[in-house]
């Protein structure tokens, strides 16, 4: 991955409802794609991974176990 693709950062003033919104725009951690949509930008995602990492090892050392859940739930599961 080329530096210039993790190190770009906005020079432009960003517009964002919070303080943070704006810094991680700002940092080119992550791009907003609409109204409460963001994806991760290459440096954002690296950031991820190592703070997952971490986290994972601290949850398995006191003996913690994984699992996936869908990303689509059927609605009766909401409605009990």
């Amino acid at each position: 991955m080329k530096a210039s693709l993790i190190l770009r950062t906005s020079k432009s003033d960003v517009k964002a409802s919070t303080k943070h919104e704006r810094l991680f725009l700002k940092a080119n951690f992550v791009q907003k794609l609409s109204a409460g949509i963001y994806q991760l930008m290459p440096l954002g995602f690296l950031v991820y991974e190592k703070i997952y990492k971490i986290i994972d090892e601290e949850l398995s050392a006191i003996g913690f176990l994984k699992f996936r859940a869908p990303i689509v739930h059927p609605a009766a599961i909401w409605e009990q």
